[in-house]
């Protein structure tokens, strides 16, 4: 059996120089990211965005700071408790970072808005390499890797859907694509080191930590990976005309494998005694959020600047399936159109070489390779696309236009080859031109050109919805916070209370129904309550408020006291009557509100009469039977 592939060390000297495209890239990212959120106002103490998806995600970030993972929470769903106990649950590596996270700060909502600054920071170092694969300048490089960490995408989904805004693996995952459309080999070792070191430095260590990394954040990305990869292989093996490649890419699909059901096993076991199983997409949601492309061109929702901004928001209006927005911003854009050029002219059998020089011909090559590259998302992404015939087989995966990052790297770089070739001519038009002042101009002309593509990105990226409303937010928690504890003050500790309205909370769809994530407001500010909202919807013991809900408020009432509720909390801006209905049927049986949050959101009366009246008339027996042929949950 023939050794696998070696690979020579790297030159010992210039190691530091190495690593300054991402230094550069980290830091530019940081200064542009101040920017557009203007960072400056913010308080790290308070979630940048305070409703909705962002809530249920940061109920995620409190269970692993307070429980050590993010499986069980025994103080939400009460009384079963909150069961993440599914295979779609966030990735462990999520879990993970938040964990070190832990180790710096206990506040969940600092963990919460330091995770995500973090990921912008991460895009940016790991689309380093990417654009470096892609043949292009350093300083190129550093540009386009700053634009895709604050592409639109990462703003659209912010905190709403932390663990999407977290794509940090698909540049890796893309570097591995790229090399296998190549030929090149995915696999193999460092030579003229330890064996061990060859084995744990070299090219196939990178490969398995990049699989790993990706198994292990789990998620639409993953599936990406998985779809993108065998068309890398397919294309190395149609060009090399050799099945190596293949063999790579194989190989790596295992490991992808492996490493996805192991990541996974721990989850697959849990749900088989947790009961159920979570609420998920239909089919047809694969094309509501499908791709289109107008939608990937145009202006981003949010423009800066207004008349290009109304003109997105009339398109997302007035055309139907609007999904979740997906732009590329205007240098990816311009960067599809390239992609899109490039195949017509090659299928129309027009384009032509009038410069056969060897910098010429890599350049079509590498502008080749983006165009095969993003033709290939395109369509598993587009309205209609293939990603739909994958759904409708494989189990209604909805997400396809979440593939809209992925693209972005293939367009950034079409976009960064046009600039390179414009400065190359630039250059070459000066040599010709004699004049000691244009010459100089023409040296400096790629980062001149560079800095003005990024500023001009930047700009076009900075979206009016990046800045969130921080006095909002901080107004908004406070009043929580005070609401709450105020109920602490007159309940003892570990009390339960059942809030209204009742919503199913589903870790899959969180993000898309704020009254969802607005469930766990009260808790995130609570230390010692426990709160019957948050039990992932599917098992019988989290799913019986849903018919206790609709029937009488005194049959309501008596089972609630029964289950050992002490309270209720009414959720005013959740229902569309303010709560007037729900307030008019419990004042008479439990009395007046005894507690209104700060900013009229939230009333709590107390279920004292209630516990009162059925102490009187049943045994502690009696009622934990009561309880538990509702809930399905032993006391």
């Amino acid at each position: 059996m023939p050794a696998p592939p070696t690979e020579p060390a790297p030159p010992t000297g210039g190691t530091a120089r190495r690593w300054i495209p991402y230094a550069t890239s980290a830091g530019l990212t940081a200064v542009v990211l101040t920017l557009m959120m203007r960072l400056w106002q913010a308080d790290l103490s308070v979630p940048f965005w305070y409703s909705g998806g962002a809530l249920a995600n940061a109920g995620y970030f409190k269970n692993v700071l307070t429980t050590g993972w993010y499986d069980y929470q025994p103080d939400l769903g009460v009384p079963f408790g909150q069961r993440y106990a599914y295979p779609t649950s966030p990735g462990d590596l999520h879990a993970v970072v938040i964990k070190l996270l832990g180790l710096f700060t206990h506040d969940w909502a600092v963990a919460f808005n330091v995770f995500f600054l973090l990921g912008f920071l991460l895009a940016a170092v790991a689309a380093v390499p990417f654009f470096r694969a892609c043949g292009l300048s350093p300083v190129v490089v550093v540009v386009l890797s700053v634009l895709f960490a604050v592409a639109p995408y990462h703003f659209l989904h912010n905190e709403s859907q932390i663990f999407l805004s977290a794509y940090s693996t698909v540049p890796l995952i893309m570097l591995l694509v790229v090399r296998a459309m190549r030929a090149e080999p995915l696999w193999g070792r460092r030579l003229h080191v330890h064996p061990v070191l060859a084995a744990l430095t070299g090219r196939g260590a990178g490969t398995a930590a990049i699989l790993a990394l990706v198994a292990y954040s789990g998620g639409d990305y993953l599936l990406f990976a998985v779809l993108l990869l065998i068309t890398g292989g397919l294309a190395g093996f149609i060009r090399s005309r050799t099945v190596r490649p293949l063999g790579g890419t194989c190989v790596a699909l295992a490991v992808l494998a492996g490493a996805s059901l192991l990541a996974a096993a721990p989850a697959l076991a849990r749900s088989s005694w947790a009961g159920g199983a979570p609420t998920g997409p239909s089919t047809p949601g694969s094309e509501t959020y499908a791709m289109k492309f107008a939608a990937l061109v145009l202006p981003p929702p949010g423009e800066p600047l207004p008349f290009l901004a109304s003109f997105r928001a009339a398109y997302d209006s007035g055309y139907p399936l609007p999904g979740e927005t997906p732009a590329l911003g205007l240098v990816a854009a311009f960067g599809l159109l390239v992609i899109m050029g490039v195949a017509l002219t090659a299928l129309t059998g027009r384009y032509r070489t009038s410069e056969p020089s060897p910098d010429r011909v890599h350049r079509i090559r590498l502008l080749n390779e983006m165009t095969v590259l993003g033709l290939v998302i395109f369509c598993l992404g587009v309205l209609g696309g293939p990603g739909t015939i994958i759904s409708l087989l494989a189990g209604g995966f909805s997400g396809w236009g979440r593939i809209s990052i992925v693209l972005a790297l293939p367009a950034l770089a079409a976009s960064g080859l046009v600039l390179e070739r414009v400065a190359g001519r630039i250059r070459a038009s000066s040599s010709t031109g004699g004049r000691p002042t244009v010459g100089r101009f023409a040296r400096g002309a790629l980062p001149a050109l560079a800095v003005l593509v990024l500023l001009i990105g930047a700009g076009d990226q900075s979206l009016t919805g990046a800045v969130p409303d921080y006095r909002a937010n901080a107004a908004g928690s406070a009043s929580d916070r005070q609401f709450v504890q105020g109920i602490e003050r007159r309940e003892p500790a570990g009390s339960m209370i059942f809030q209204l309205p009742w919503v199913p909370f589903t870790h899959s769809g969180a993000a898309d129904a704020p009254a969802t994530g607005a469930q766990l407001a009260l808790w995130l500010q609570s230390s010692q309550l426990r709160f019957s909202a948050g039990g992932i919807a599917g098992p019988v013991q989290t799913d019986w408020p849903t018919h206790l809900v609709q029937s009488a408020p005194t049959t309501l009432v008596h089972y609630l006291a029964a289950i050992g509720f002490v309270g209720v909390t009414i959720d005013r801006a959740s229902l569309p009557d303010g709560g007037r209905q729900w307030t008019d049927a419990l004042v008479p049986l439990l009395g007046q509100p005894l507690l209104t949050s700060p900013d009229g959101r939230y009333v709590y009366l107390s279920l004292g009469r209630a516990i009162a009246a059925l102490d009187a008339r049943t045994t502690v027996a009696q009622r934990a039977r009561i309880a538990e042929g509702l809930t399905k949950v032993a006391p």
